[in-house]
């Protein structure tokens, strides 16, 4: 999954699920995905850190342009 795909994908997610207990559920799914699926795991946290820096960027950027309209 690339960046654009993920920063949609993820805002969806919080669309639809408001009350989604994001952080529980991650470590969970992490959690069991690590121990049932290790290759898996390894496979997406490399994916993962393959694009995150284009991640960060992008939501710091989105930060700045919300800000900068209030100005």
């Amino acid at each position: 999954m690339g960046t654009e795909e993920y920063l949609h994908l993820s805002s969806k997610l919080y669309e639809h699920n408001p009350d989604f207990n994001l952080s529980e559920k991650a470590l969970y799914i992490i959690t069991w995905l690590k121990k049932e699926r290790p290759g898996l795991y390894r496979s997406l946290v490399h994916d993962f850190e393959s694009i995150e820096s284009e991640i960060y960027a992008r939501r710091e950027c989105d930060t700045a342009n919300s800000l900068a309209a209030f100005l």
